[in-house]
């Protein structure tokens, strides 16, 4: 289950990533995937359908995988997950949905939007220890469910980085001091593959953290599309199963080729050690970047669900709901000593305007000229006091 969870999760993360086309960013879709999966859980055709579609899974399969993976990642000490659940205090949950979610803290939606905001915000700046300070959807006075995770990720590397200036190359070429990282291993320990795909060859570094975190580092060709290369990444850090990504094949770096890959250039330098070397050169980076997951919602399986017109999900409530906003704040600093990540992905949803099917009767009484009433205790029938109505209340200005 824990392998079919990852494949699904890191499907996400690839076809997200392939939709990027310029400008930094970061972008988690393990970060999302968790929530998709309880979304579809608890939600009605054709949402559920979607949903279902966006992670990879069978709906009634998605949520417990979450919970697998989740319990997975929680074991390793570079990595902290959150869930968080907030309701009105108007809308009734299926306790047996609340009860699968993966550890959820299940907490009231203050009926003032600010103060919620302020506690949502608080619980973002706590679980991803001050990396991120905001939740990335705003409560509204018509929210009346909101759905958070939140990841962080820290890691020092096995071998740090040399820091030093350096000049850049392309788009970078005017900028003659940016903070250079270098070091120099053992070509065994390089970790340097390259990945050739539909798209390009793909130059992967992996850089090794000492408790159970790899980063990896890809380069395209100039002229390559960023998300190919973000996606080619994606589907060669675990099991995927994409139609759309076909990996050729990985191949180790060929020594016998002075550029055997996109950023890789082979040469003889005097030395004692026959051995070969391989020397990683790099920079220090951190990137910041907000998604609205609806601008795109066809990809994350929410186009049906966003509709307001009717209810999706009957597996959370009795109450009509629809998604009313799906976003994500993600930050990530590389540095010569480790890397440091978070990404909060927040859904919240409002009442549904539900659609009336079929006809009924309806029997209205009219109270709109003086009318009397009386007030009765209702164990003994006991009126305890009537009157009668001339002269009703205005309506307030």
């Amino acid at each position: 289950m824990v392998q079919a969870a990852v494949s699904g999760a890191n499907g996400l993360t690839a076809r997200w990533a392939r939709t990027w086309d310029s400008g930094g960013t970061i972008l988690s879709g393990a970060g999302a995937w968790p929530l998709l999966s309880a979304l579809a859980e608890a939600a009605d055709d054709p949402a559920r359908g979607e949903l279902a579609e966006a992670v990879g899974l069978p709906a009634d399969e998605a949520l417990d995988a979450a919970r697998e993976l989740l319990r997975i990642l929680e074991q390793s000490p570079a990595v902290h997950t959150a869930l968080g659940l907030w309701t009105a205090l108007s809308v009734p949950i299926n306790a047996q949905w609340a009860a699968r979610l993966p550890s959820a803290a299940h907490g009231v939606l203050d009926p003032d939007p600010a103060r919620a905001q302020a506690a949502l915000d608080a619980w973002v700046e706590k679980e991803t220890e001050g990396l991120l300070h905001h939740m990335p959807v705003q409560v509204q006075p018509s929210t009346l469910l909101l759905l958070a995770s939140a990841l962080t990720v820290r890691t020092q590397w096995e071998r740090p980085f040399d820091t030093s200036p350096t000049a850049g190359r392309g788009p970078w070429a005017e900028r003659r001091a940016l903070a250079g990282l270098f070091r120099t291993t053992a070509l065994s320990e390089a970790g340097f593959r390259v990945a050739m795909s539909d798209d390009g060859p793909v130059t992967l570094a992996t850089v090794r953290g000492r408790n159970g975190i790899d980063v990896v580092l890809a380069l395209g060709e100039p002229d390559a599309h960023p998300g190919a290369v973000l996606a080619t990444a994606a589907a060669t850090c675990g099991p995927l199963s994409e139609p759309g990504l076909r990996i050729e094949r990985i191949e180790s770096v060929d020594l016998a080729r002075p550029h055997p890959g996109p950023g890789l250039t082979v040469a003889e330098i005097h030395g004692f050690n026959p051995e070969p070397t391989a020397s990683l050169q790099t920079v220090a980076f951190t990137v910041d970047a907000h998604h609205d997951l609806l601008k795109q919602a066809g990809l994350f399986g929410l186009r049906t669900a966003s509709d307001g017109s009717v209810g999706h999900f009957p597996g959370i409530s009795g109450v009509p709901l629809y998604v009313q906003e799906a976003a994500q704040d993600a930050t990530a600093s590389f540095s010569a000593e480790g890397f440091v990540a978070a990404a909060v992905t927040a859904v919240s949803m409002s009442r549904a305007a539900a659609m009336p099917s079929g006809t009924a009767l309806r029997l209205t009484a009219s109270f709109d000229r003086p009318f009397g009433f009386a007030a009765v205790h209702r164990d003994t029938g006991l009126v305890l006091v009537c009157g009668w109505v001339t002269d009703p209340d205005d309506y307030p200005r």
